[in-house]
């Protein structure tokens, strides 16, 4: 396939995707490489805040912070991308203005000065991931499960998660003329 995913990308899932666990998402490719895939769905919200799920942490266990479903895999885990690298430091750039990870005790600083001030954030936070092993996201992409998108940092952290899905595959269609058929088994 000539499409190259790079760290930051964005992928929505075909309209005709019936997998009850990607149906209507998009993913942010974290990782893409021979050894497989691992990304995060940006738009799958829960009823979890992440008090919840780090009750004994000194900041974030006082924090009602909303955590995203990032995926299937992995639910004892948490994730979070952001834009503040220099508030939240020892993360990975996946592309120029967004960050993965860092150091989690500088990320409840961040977030309960922001909420302290009634300010926005850069960030998200997520429970479980997308995970593929080596040739699986191409052979997807190839059978056309997915729609290539270029990552806005709005698809990310400002729009209404519901409305996340419509905006990329409307944008994704804008930019090409082609409607990708709906997926199917690769042969």
């Amino acid at each position: 396939m000539s499409l190259r995913l790079a760290a930051g990308d964005l992928l929505a899932a075909h309209p005709g995707l019936e997998d009850p666990n990607f149906g209507r998402t998009v993913l942010l490719i974290c990782e893409h490489s021979a050894a497989g895939a691992f990304g995060l769905i940006v738009n799958r919200p829960t009823n979890v805040t992440v008090d919840q799920l780090l009750p004994d942490h000194p900041v974030l266990g006082g924090l009602q912070f909303p955590v995203l479903l990032g995926g299937p895999v992995d639910h004892e885990r948490l994730h979070f991308v952001h834009s503040v690298p220099g508030r939240i430091r020892g993360g990975s750039e996946l592309r120029p203005g967004l960050w993965i990870g860092g150091d989690v005790d500088e990320l409840g600083r961040y977030l309960l000065e922001q909420r302290r001030a009634g300010a926005g954030v850069d960030v998200r936070l997520f429970v479980g991931y997308a995970g593929w092993d080596d040739g699986q996201l191409d052979a997807e992409l190839e059978t056309g499960s997915w729609i290539p998108a270029i990552g806005r940092d709005e698809w990310i952290y400002g729009a209404p998660e519901q409305d996340v899905w419509e905006a990329v595959v409307s944008a994704a269609f804008e930019a090409s003329d082609d409607v990708p058929p709906a997926p199917h088994e690769a042969n």
